[in-house]
């Protein structure tokens, strides 16, 4: 996962995209991550400002896509009629 600095580069502008940023030395107990829509990180047309949360994060990076193998559930089907098992790729 790359960690990009807001101060180089916003994600697109995509109402569907959410991503993960960072906070770090701000009032939220020291450093904690986030997963918010991209758009957030971008103020208002009518000049409304970001929310606390997205004002402080310093960088941001794109979520890590699902399992292809599960859908990122963590279990699959042996077959239709066969028991649920865990992931072999995602699950512990």
């Amino acid at each position: 996962m790359e960690w990009v600095k807001l101060t180089d580069r916003l994600p697109i502008f995509d109402d569907n995209l959410r991503v993960l940023i960072y906070t770090a030395e701000h009032d939220f107990n020291g450093e904690q991550f986030f997963d918010v829509r991209a758009t957030d990180l971008y103020d208002g047309p009518d000049g409304e400002s970001q929310s606390e949360v997205c004002a402080a994060a310093t960088h941001w990076a794109e979520r890590p896509s699902p399992c292809f193998y599960c859908g990122g559930d963590g279990e699959i089907e042996t077959d239709n009629k066969g028991p649920i098992v865990p992931c072999p790729i995602c699950s512990p």
